[in-house]
């Protein structure tokens, strides 16, 4: 995948049916900080998500795998959803977090900003499950008096960070 231009990898506990502490799950890590390529894990359980899967995707299970891959990109989709304020914390300790806001309401995307700064929250619409409008509203609400801050959440953070990895060859 990665020649064939692969940028990333996204990783879904809940749905794959493991935590990312799992020492199987260290292997995908290694290859793609060896290849430099940044993941997007779910994080966060929905309401509606069956009670034996709800542990998978939480936070706490971020703890070892972001400390033992100092250099691997961790994108935590959906900030963690109703854990958001845990994924701050460990976003705040752990510069190789990012923060994608999708699914979060105007209010908890203004404490992220709030407690974390905003150069590692990245937009993100969760489409096809959402149409982009909603998230890009609440983004647009949470920015309302911060240009700064909107241009880089909904788009300057995701390019330097891509940047950052592919250089010149950057998709952005």
């Amino acid at each position: 995948m990665i020649e064939l231009g692969a940028v990333g990898m996204k990783m879904h506990p809940a749905e794959q049916l493991y935590t990312a502490a799992n020492k199987r799950a260290y292997k995908l890590y290694e290859l793609c900080d060896h290849y430099r390529l940044p993941i997007l894990f779910h994080t966060g359980a929905s309401d509606i998500a069956p009670k034996w899967q709800k542990d998978l995707p939480a936070i706490r299970h971020f703890r070892d795998p972001v400390r033992e891959f100092p250099n691997l990109i961790f994108i935590f989709g959906h900030s963690g959803i109703h854990q958001y304020e845990e994924a701050i914390g460990l976003a705040s300790k752990h510069e190789n977090i990012y923060l994608e806001i999708s699914g979060q309401p105007p209010h908890r995307i203004r404490k992220m900003i709030d407690g974390m700064g905003s150069e590692r929250i990245l937009f993100g619409s969760d489409w096809p499950f959402y149409a982009i409008e909603l998230p890009l509203a609440k983004a647009l609400i949470a920015t309302e008096d911060m240009p700064e801050v909107r241009r880089k959440i909904l788009a300057e953070n995701a390019k330097r960070l891509m940047g950052a990895i592919y250089g010149e060859k950057s998709p952005l």
